[in-house]
């Protein structure tokens, strides 16, 4: 039920609602994203911790977790200090954006629908990057674990990640 203070009509409340529905997918999409890299990026730290000093698999699997780290950092705030810094990557401002249309119960403007594209495209290149970094490297570290017996590293899917999400709240 409209609050019947409200000066906006049912479409605009409609448009408004439509909006933030799509930027909520957007935030849980990039945070599915960002969250699984992070776990695969945790995982090959760990594996090179166990290894001796000067083991060549050692140092591979420090690279593939820092090539994995540099990519979150173009897509979250990623520098100590967090948004103390001033720095805002995409889930910075796909958040800001969120907070502003779910605050306004009228029509999004034409440029939060314009910039709502722009984050949009934004999400779809940062997951087409990781996507090809695991499938370029991923195979020869886990070939390289594999040989050393050691257990091989994974990325959960995305219905994994659902479930634990359920089974945190």
């Amino acid at each position: 039920v409209a609050d019947p203070r409200s000066t906006h009509s049912a479409a605009d409340r409609a448009a408004q609602s439509e909006l933030v529905l799509k930027l909520y997918d957007m935030v849980t999409e990039l945070t599915y994203t960002v969250e699984s890299a992070v776990t695969v990026r945790d995982s090959a730290r760990a594996r090179a911790a166990a290894l001796q000093k000067g083991d060549a698999l050692k140092g591979r699997l420090l690279a593939f977790a820092a090539d994995i780290e540099k990519w979150r950092g173009t897509m979250v705030a990623a520098r100590e200090g967090g948004r103390l810094t001033g720095e805002e990557q995409l889930r910075e401002r796909l958040g800001d954006l969120y907070g502003k249309v779910n605050g306004y119960d009228g029509r999004p403007s034409g440029s939060q629908q314009q910039l709502t594209g722009v984050l949009a495209a934004e999400l779809k290149s940062g997951q087409a990057a990781i996507d090809a970094l695991l499938a370029r490297q991923l195979p020869g570290v886990n070939s390289a674990l594999r040989s050393k017996g050691l257990a091989t590293l994974s990325r959960p899917t995305r219905a994994e990640w659902d479930a634990a999400q359920q089974d945190k709240r």
